[in-house]
């Protein structure tokens, strides 16, 4: 396959010319005007000859840490948990310790109001500066499961918290903590998705958490992938920080977090005990 190949070679050669010099990893560095390292490789080393064959050039971008001390964009959460009747027991003993993970990777600039739903949405925390945890939390801590799943309607009440301190300079999320088995007012995948475009219009992503073995991961990836926002399933509590890490872009330390840069999305994450990637 030496047309093929050469096309392969050409493309390659063509993505190392647009980038410069720092392309290539053995000249790549770490500096003011150079943020970013491009790698660019093949899949296989060779090209079984004598037909037509099909070949990968993987094109790989890779930032550098961010210096400890920078500052991240402020955040504007909303944190919506499932109290349903579904997520009795281990799962809703989970979204209140994921709540509390969350907001404890906050900082006192930082705005998060707590939304609580089953048949009926109830605003728990309304949108404030985290400055008062031990309120936050021991209202979190009350939190039990029972009744119907109106999800839909609870991502909005949360969406609407979030918009109450809407601005460019800040990353405005809503983070859903459910097992997505929603089944009061629109409750599909097309309709939630249908939601998120709708959001992502004014500026509001959503991160979805999936909780427990049989979420509705279909509902829950639609509405994260529609709002430009993340997905992730947590089976354990490292799973739950590592989400939140990733999140608010932090660095933990014994005791604290440090922030890391501006938590972007990270498109669909599926996180599971055994450390499956993006």
């Amino acid at each position: 396959m030496r047309h093929g190949t050469g096309k392969i070679v050409l493309a390659a050669a063509v993505v190392l010319l647009a980038a410069g010099p720092s392309a290539h990893p053995s000249t790549a560095r770490a500096s003011s005007a150079d943020k970013v390292r491009l790698d660019v490789a093949l899949g296989t080393p060779v090209v079984l000859a004598g037909g037509p064959r099909r070949a990968f050039l993987k094109v790989a971008l890779t930032g550098f840490p961010i210096e400890a001390g920078v500052t991240r964009t402020p955040v504007n959460v909303s944190i919506v948990l499932d109290r349903s009747g579904s997520m009795s027991g281990e799962k809703i003993r989970k979204a209140r310790e994921a709540a509390i993970m969350a907001i404890d990777r906050l900082g006192p600039d930082d705005i998060v109001s707590v939304v609580t739903y089953n048949h009926a949405v109830q605003v728990l925390v309304p949108a404030t500066k985290v400055r008062d945890r031990r309120d936050i939390y021991r209202r979190i801590r009350g939190i039990y499961a029972d009744g119907n799943t109106a999800l839909f309607a609870g991502v909005g009440k949360g969406a609407r918290e979030v918009r109450k301190f809407l601005e460019d300079n800040r990353v405005n999320r809503v983070i859903l903590l459910s097992d997505g088995l929603a089944n009061v007012g629109p409750s599909s995948p097309g309709e939630l998705a249908r939601l998120g475009r709708s959001l992502i219009r004014d500026g509001v992503s959503v991160t979805t958490i999936g909780l427990g073995s049989g979420y509705n991961e279909d509902l829950m990836v639609a509405l994260a992938r529609s709002s430009d926002g993340n997905h992730a399933f947590a089976r354990t509590a490292s799973d739950l920080a590592d989400i939140f890490n990733h999140e608010f872009r932090r660095r933990c330390a014994v005791g604290r977090c440090q922030g890391r840069g501006d938590p972007y999305p990270l498109r669909r994450r599926r996180s599971t005990h055994s450390g499956s990637g993006p």
